[in-house]
Parts: C-alpha cells; structure tokens; sequence
C-alpha cells in the first residue's frame, strides 16, 4: 500500500518555528517519525529568504540537504497568479527556484504555488491573462529545469479550474502539476462540490495531495472531526489509484507532533 501520508507542510510546525527551533532539526524529528516528504512553505522556516543573497539561500537550504539525506523536499510559495500579472512576484519568484534547486538532492526541483489573496471577483475578470502569465511562468521554470505545481484556494473551483486547464493545454502534458486540497473548497465554501469535482478529476493530473480538517473556513489544528470524512477521501485515492506526495498541514499549534502522530494512527486505521 503506498497510499501513506509520509509528508508534511512546515507552515503546521510555525509555531515552533516562532519559538526559535531550527528547521533543520525539525525535518530530521519528521524523518525519524517516517515523514520523508517535506513541503517548506514561504515564511514558515528559519530565515526570510526576501533578506539573504542567492549564495546565502543555497548555504543555508544545503545544510537542510545534507543533513535530511531521506527526505523529497519541495518549496511552495503565495503569489497573485490568479490576478492576471505576477510582476509583484518576481523576486519571491526567483528565490523559490534557487531554494528548491538548492533543496532537491536527486530529486527533480520542485515549486508549488497558491494565490491566497486574490478575490473571486478579481480572479473572474483576469482569466486570460492569469492563463498567459501561468504558461510564461511553467515555461521559464522548465526552462531551469523546475517542476510547477499549482494549488486552489478560496477562489472559485471553476475560476481556478479554467486557468488552470487553460495554461496546461498551452503548455503541453505534465508540465503542470495540480496541488489537490480537499479542505481549500471550504475556505471558498464550495464543499458542496468536492464530490462532483473528484468524479471527473483526472488523478494523474495531480502531484501532491494536501490532508488536513476543516470546520467551515476554518482549518483545524487536527485531523478529527470536520468537514471532510478523511476516510471517504481514502477510498477515493484507492480506487484512483494515486500513488504520489500527501502532506499533512494541519494549523500550527504547542501540540503539533502530538496531533501528527494522531493522524498518522487515524490514517494506518483506514490502512488496515
């Protein structure tokens, strides 16, 4: 059964982060637990990469590398691209692909992005620009030799979708990847649709899976009770037959290792 989420998302650990712990220690507490998949999410790490140099990054994301040797690495980062320009990101842009070549080892570089700050209402009115400036975006990264995953927010499904579609047409097959998050439809309250959507989603369109809880738009600092039956959504990568990254991002919390090892229990039951 390769179905185990053996990832998690660093925003779930900022609280930590915020004490003073150090990142590198963080992921090798992950890799002992059996987490070797591990999303460096923008702001929560151990350093504001927007302060230090390119050379500075790449010292910094190295010593993460060598000494997390197990572990598959990506970095993810907030950007408009549903606004219809990423001028404004250019420099968050640029420090992304430095970190994640920094960070790859032998695996393949990987970025994923969201836009958690554009409207729906924005985000309805800029679609083809938005697909423009995702196809230049995919194209230069592949250029660099980056892998490009793209998750939904609280945007319309229907919004994103259409972007979404339209920039991996113009691009070509699997030059874009989808970041899938069942939770996100309740931060756009479109829970409602999460079924529909996953009957016609074509699995293999999807790179990484996020699992974390929701109750309403509010994301929970557990994998308990919420919006999602988890174990419905189980049964649903199962018979799709997903085999790629899951990621745990429950809200940070004092008690994030302690809900981990939960939802790691929670999920083995599914398992067994």
């Amino acid at each position: 059964m390769k179905l185990w989420p053996h990832g998690v998302v660093t925003n779930s650990f900022k609280w930590y982060l915020d004490q003073g712990d150090r990142l590198v220690a963080i992921c090798q507490r992950c890799e002992q637990m059996g987490l070797k998949y591990i999303e460096l999410r923008q702001f929560s790490l151990d350093c504001d990469p927007r302060e230090l140099t390119e050379s500075e990054l790449q010292r910094h994301f190295s010593i993460i590398r060598e000494s997390c040797e197990d572990i598959e690495f990506d970095y993810a980062i907030d950007i408009p691209v549903l606004s219809g320009c990423l001028d404004s990101a250019t420099a968050d842009i640029k420090d992304a692909v430095v970190i994640a070549q920094t960070i790859a080892g032998n695996d393949p570089p990987h970025v994923r992005i969201v836009d958690t700050t554009t409207t729906a209402q924005k985000a309805i009115a800029h679609i083809d620009e938005s697909v423009q400036s995702l196809v230049s975006l995919a194209t230069e990264l592949e250029r660099q030799g980056v892998r490009l995953s793209v998750e939904h927010a609280k945007q319309n499904w229907s919004t994103f979708w259409e972007v979404f579609t339209g920039a991996s047409d113009a691009c070509g097959g699997g030059v874009l990847g989808l970041c899938f998050d069942p939770a996100n439809f309740s931060l756009a309250e479109e829970t409602h649709l999460l079924a529909d959507v996953e009957s016609t989603l074509p699995v293999e369109l999807i790179s990484m899976f996020h699992v974390k809880q929701s109750d309403g738009p509010r994301i929970t600092t557990s994998l308990g009770v919420g919006d999602i039956q988890w174990r419905e959504q189980f049964q649903y990568l199962v018979e799709r037959g997903y085999e790629r990254a899951l990621m745990f991002e429950m809200t940070t919390s004092p008690n994030i290792w302690e809900e981990l090892e939960s939802a790691m229990t929670q999920w083995r039951g599914y398992m067994s």
